[in-house]
């Protein structure tokens, strides 16, 4: 044990009253290593999260819109801004966006959009809903930052929802071959 002379002149045995400059740069390296390990292995679950939200909302908004339109009989429209990622509900008579309108997070951008077998070119479309509720039938797909690809195929007659990881296991149900 190391003895240290107090203020008063008393030797003094025991404990230190603060941690060496040397013992807090050990501790404060350790830690930055352990936020940092912790970050980089939390960063790919977080952009899967968000995309699976992104996913969610669009097609929570396709089945209350078909809702909507089925209690309401007035048939409706969507407009998708494909290069913005904007989602916005319109009156068919009105120009005006009402209800309800989602931005796709920054994380997440649409990739392609393809509306009855026909892939949009442009910088946007418009998918309209019936008053019973029917829509052609349409994909949206959306890319993550990290590359992930999930594809959306919206069944026109139904409102089922169907996920596909790929293009190439939609095109059959859009005909595309």
């Amino acid at each position: 044990m190391k003895r240290r002379m107090g203020i008063d002149g008393m030797i003094k045995k025991g404990w230190r009253p603060a941690f060496t400059l040397v013992e807090l740069l050990a501790v404060m390296s350790l830690l930055s290593l352990f936020v940092a390990a912790l970050a980089v292995s939390h960063k790919a679950p977080m952009e899967r999260a968000r995309l699976r939200n992104a996913q969610e909302r669009i097609e929570g908004i396709d089945r209350r819109l078909r809702l909507t339109v089925r209690r309401s009989g007035t048939p409706v429209e969507l407009h998708v801004e494909v290069t913005d990622g904007v989602f916005t509900v319109r009156n068919k008579e009105d120009s005006e966006g009402y209800g309800e309108s989602y931005r796709l997070p920054p994380s997440v951008r649409l990739k392609q959009v393809y509306v009855d077998r026909e892939q949009v070119a442009g910088k946007e479309t418009t998918i309209r809903y019936s008053s019973s509720g029917m829509t052609p039938t349409f994909a949206i797909g959306l890319e993550g930052t990290g590359g992930q690809i999930r594809w959306i195929l919206f069944v026109g007659a139904t409102g089922q929802t169907v996920e596909f990881a790929d293009l190439s296991e939609l095109r059959p149900f859009l005909n595309l071959d």
